[in-house]
């Protein structure tokens, strides 16, 4: 089995896809931090706080990659 080699492969690309994850990532981190401090104030049971935010979450990703084209080069 041979190696690959990614030298042929530009840093600009890598550094922009990095980018581009990381502001994926950080949206989905922001909004599940302000889902459970809303969560928390309003005293949601533990069980329906965790399913609406996964349905929250879900929906931000999917209009991240749809909508805002988060991944599209």
């Amino acid at each position: 089995m041979d190696k690959l080699d990614f030298s042929s492969v530009d840093n600009s690309i890598i550094n922009e896809m990095a980018g581009r994850l990381g502001i994926f990532m950080g949206s989905l981190l922001g909004v599940g931090i302000i889902l459970i401090i809303l969560f928390k104030l309003l005293r949601v049971p533990n069980k329906l706080a965790s399913f609406l935010s996964t349905c929250v979450m879900l929906y931000t990703a999917y209009l991240l990659v749809t909508k805002f084209n988060v991944f599209t080069l």
